[in-house]
């Protein structure tokens, strides 16, 4: 009798919620603990076109992960924003270089 009752007040429960799935891992993270570091930098020479975009993203430092320098310059590409320099006496656009520093580093 007791089995009967918990399959029928089963029939009318709801749904049990579906648990979220995790998170996809960290590529960054996952490469900073592959190094077996905590901490690591890129160093890398930008080139901003006279109109502000970035032109060329090279390694100065690298941070001795190929990942991590590749994924620098590819940050930088998405996200940086660069403001055109003008030449004094004219008032041109020009172009110019600026060196950028990554620290990758896993928060406790």
């Amino acid at each position: 009798m007791n089995a009967l009752i918990l399959a029928l007040a089963l029939q009318g429960a709801a749904p049990a919620a579906e648990s979220p799935a995790p998170p996809p891992p960290d590529p960054v993270a996952s490469e900073i603990i592959r190094m077996g570091i905590s901490e690591s930098r890129t160093v890398m020479l930008i080139d901003v076109s006279s109109d502000g975009r970035i032109a060329d993203c090279t390694i100065e430092e690298p941070s001795g992960s190929d990942f991590l320098d590749r994924r620098a310059c590819e940050l930088i590409r998405e996200h940086g924003r660069f403001t055109p320099r003008r030449d004094p006496a004219t008032g041109r656009a020009l172009a110019y270089q600026i060196r950028q520093r990554v620290v990758w580093r896993i928060e406790e």
